[in-house]
């Protein structure tokens, strides 16, 4: 894959086709929040607690692109989860998203059947584990 080709693609999916099936969910999960933040799509801010006065809590909102971007199938579960509501902590975030995505073999084969099935390929062992791998040219 040429470089120039790159800017085409989210941060989760490379790191997806760089590292395959061994990527974590919540690395996925951290490069996609971290690449919306980038993009002005949520924004985030820390709130303290109302008793306890050293504890904070993240809480996520909608960003100034919110309502511009046209998200890729990875990120559509974010982009709903804020489109009812003006803000939400971390943690309820995480619960609906998860919530959305069960399982992370559910949200790699989303992005390999959408965005990265040119660079990967099934083998009959690998349908048998519900993976991708990716081809020898990629």
């Amino acid at each position: 894959m040429e470089l120039k080709y790159l800017n085409s693609y989210s941060p989760a999916e490379i790191l997806l086709l760089r590292n395959g099936y061994t990527v974590n969910l919540t690395d996925i999960l951290k490069y996609t929040v971290i690449d919306l933040l980038f993009k002005d799509v949520i924004h985030f801010e820390l709130v303290q607690h109302f008793e306890m006065k050293n504890k904070f809590f993240i809480q996520f909102s909608k960003g100034e692109n919110f309502n511009d971007y046209q998200p890729r199938k990875q990120e559509q579960a974010f982009i709903h989860i804020l489109s009812n509501i003006d803000e939400i902590l971390l943690e309820d975030y995480l619960k609906k998203y998860f919530h959305h995505f069960k399982n992370e073999k559910k949200i790699k084969k989303l992005i390999v059947e959408n965005y990265l099935n040119v660079y990967c390929e099934r083998s009959l062992i690998d349908g048998i584990f519900n993976k991708y791998s990716r081809k020898s040219s990629a």
